[in-house]
């Protein structure tokens, strides 16, 4: 289909498919481009697609011409092989012809031959005739049979040389044309793709010769152990200089192993030369592939600074000028065409942007970032370095597993909540939290961004609509204990989960009746146990819990009355909570946090609603009657000031009481 309307369009057709031709290469660029992110394409049809763009680049023409001579040596062995039978009978008769001049010579030489051996050696040349006539009747019926078994491959050989003469007579590809913005918007999204799969392989690169360069290591380091083992003559300060590596913790062995690139060459490293040279052979390879160049250094050379040497060296740099001069009056007249996808992408970008004024906002967009990108090789590579993982061939079919079931779970985020869609969130959130690839590999959890994903869906579940009944609690029951395992597994998935707290606390007083985890739960596990989050908690988080847990102790809980419970006058069913909070705030890993402890403190004596609700009357008038004799003991004030500061402190409290 796009070699199709790629000949089209080079054609200048009048009547393009579609109607124009925004229609008739968007939609065929569309499915491309999701073909490509679906991993349909093998190599062949990547490179098609290649051609199709710009065939004077991808068409591999300049491979093709230093190796015409070997094409011609191919194409001469290729000749040779079907007269395999024919060339040894020639050479047979060859090698024969040579012997009866030598003989001819020879009887110049010494008329002592007889006829005897004359007649010998055409009996000889009569059985070389014959043995070459089976070679050729074997050579006949093994054609025969590969000329039966090749039918079926010619047509596919046709097809084949067909294709290859239409990429052949392309000239011109997509970028070569005058095309529309939008379809300039699409070719932009394709080139992302590209440059997403270069990216990718450097990556790749990158994670395959760590695996290597560790593995010698590791082979070097095992080795020296050995060796140090077996040594028995050496001093005690020797001996504690060469076990100190093996005696550090594992982050350092890997700082000491890898501090050779800091190291002088004086002295001594326990890495090998050749492990060290491949080292840095890559390094310079992955900066000449990032498009980074380095400047070889040069070597520094005695300066002869006679007046015969100073000569010779200004007389270098004239003609060293006059060089480039030359060479920069001759490059205007050559026009440097692109050779990579780099060059490519960089030419068709500026040449696009000075071709017409462009309208479209986002085309500009595309446009800078793939010019971007071409000169940020490096960064985006460090950048994608920490978001990369690595696991054994052990676990793939888990991770497949996993990766289908967030895969599904992002699919349901565009579509509206209902039955059948919640079913299936619930059963792809379960199939994640029970793969063991989700406790195995925290890291992994993180990178994939499943927290985020998860959070996402809980957050189009409460926020729909101002009703404060939530349309499926039990989404919001597993998305929260799917959070708090993904918080329990590891502390950096703790402090990722972190930066949500105050989302999860403005959503605290939800789902608090319900049976299983809640908001609330998932904000107290994102801090649970952890000295350095804790002391990050601010006053104003604080602040909110308790502001939630005074309205626990001053309104009635509608669940209880729902289900005919008399009505007490508070909610008990999320003050523990609330309470719980508090606590994993105040005390962590059975010590506690003197700031947190203080703000807590100042905040309950603020809201003295916190502390519950209204014992039974006979306590109450205890409480009141110890606290009158107390004032009295002391000489404090009168009992109707007493009153009057009972009912100003506690002013639901005493109106529970009073009646």
């Amino acid at each position: 289909m796009l070699t199709e309307a790629v000949q089209d369009g080079v054609q200048a057709m009048r009547d393009p498919v579609g109607g124009s031709v925004e229609f008739h290469f968007v939609p065929i660029l569309k499915l491309i481009s999701t073909l490509l992110i679906m991993g349909v394409f093998d190599d062949e049809d990547v490179t098609h697609i290649l051609k199709m763009l710009e065939p004077t680049v991808f068409s591999g023409k300049k491979e093709e011409e230093p190796a015409e001579e070997n094409g011609e040596t191919k194409e001469q062995k290729e000749q040779e092989v079907p007269q395999q039978a024919g060339a040894v009978g020639e050479q047979q008769q060859e090698a024969m012809e040579e012997e009866e001049e030598e003989f001819e010579e020879e009887e110049f030489e010494d008329d002592g031959l007889g006829e005897e051996e004359e007649e010998e050696m055409e009996q000889e040349e009569v059985e070389s005739t014959k043995a070459l006539v089976p070679q050729e009747e074997h050579k006949e019926e093994t054609e025969g049979v590969s000329g039966e078994k090749g039918a079926q491959e010619t047509e596919k050989e046709k097809h084949l040389e067909t294709s290859g003469e239409s990429e052949e007579s392309l000239e011109e590809g997509l970028f070569q044309m005058k095309l529309p913005e939008s379809v300039k918007l699409q070719m932009c999204t394709l080139l992302q793709y590209f440059c997403d799969c270069e990216l990718r392989h450097r990556v790749e690169a990158i994670i395959a010769f760590s695996d290597m360069f560790v593995s010698q290591i590791q082979s070097n380091q095992r080795q020296r152990y050995n060796e140090l083992m077996l040594a028995f003559t050496m001093s005690a300060a020797e001996t504690a200089r060469k076990t100190r590596e093996f005696r550090s913790p594992p982050q350092e062995q890997v700082n000491m192993l890898m501090n050779f690139k800091n190291c002088a060459e004086d002295e001594e490293c326990p890495i090998p030369d050749e492990v060290r040279e491949s080292m840095l052979i890559f390094h310079n390879a992955l900066l000449t592939h990032c498009g980074v160049h380095i400047d070889e250094e040069e070597e520094e050379e005695e300066v002869d600074n006679s007046l015969r040497g100073r000569l010779v060296r200004l007389l270098e740099r004239v003609k060293k000028f006059r060089e480039k001069k030359v060479e920069v009056q001759l490059e205007p007249q050559e026009d440097k065409k692109p050779s990579t996808l780099q060059e490519l992408i960089s030419h068709t970008t500026i040449h696009w942007a000075q071709e017409s004024f462009i309208q479209n906002p986002e085309l500009v967009r595309m446009m800078f970032s793939l010019l971007h990108r071409q000169y940020d090789g490096l960064g985006e590579l460090i950048r994608a370095l920490p978001k990369a993982y690595t696991i054994n061939a052990v676990s793939i079919n888990d991770t497949m597993d996993l990766l289908e079931c967030l895969g599904q779970i992002r699919s349901l985020l565009i579509v509206q909540m209902g039955p059948e869609e919640e079913r299936l969130m619930i059963q792809s959130i379960g199939n994640i939290m029970s793969n063991k690839v989700f406790y195995q590999h925290p890291n992994l959890m993180r990178a994939l961004g499943m927290h985020e994903t998860v959070m996402e869906v809980m957050v189009n579940v409460l926020g729909g609509g101002d009703s404060k009944e939530i349309r499926f609690p039990r989404v919001v029951t597993n998305c929260c204990r799917f959070l708090c395992y993904f918080c329990r597994i590891s502390r950096q998935n703790q402090r990722s989960m972190f930066d949500h707290l105050s989302y999860l606390l403005q959503n605290s007083g939800i789902g608090l009746g319900m049976r299983g985890s809640t908001p609330l739960d998932v904000a107290a596990a994102s801090c649970i146990d952890n000295n350095e989050l804790a002391l990050a908690l601010q006053e104003q988080d604080l602040e909110m819990v308790v502001k939630y847990l005074a309205g626990c102790g001053l309104q009635s809980c509608p669940m209880l009355l729902a289900k005919g419970y008399p009505d007490i006058g508070w909610n008990p069913c999320g003050g523990e909570k609330y309470l719980d909070f508090l606590r994993f705030a105040v005390f962590v890993n059975g010590e506690s946090v003197e700031e947190n402890a203080n703000v807590v403190v100042r905040l309950l004596i603020r809201r003295p609603e916190c502390f519950g609700p209204c014992p039974e009357r006979r306590g109450w008038q205890r409480s009141v009657s110890g606290h009158r004799r107390g004032h009295q003991d002391i000489g404090g004030p009168c009992e109707g000031w007493a009153d009057h500061e009972e009912r100003q402190t506690f002013p639901n409290v005493w109106r529970r009481g009073a009646t």
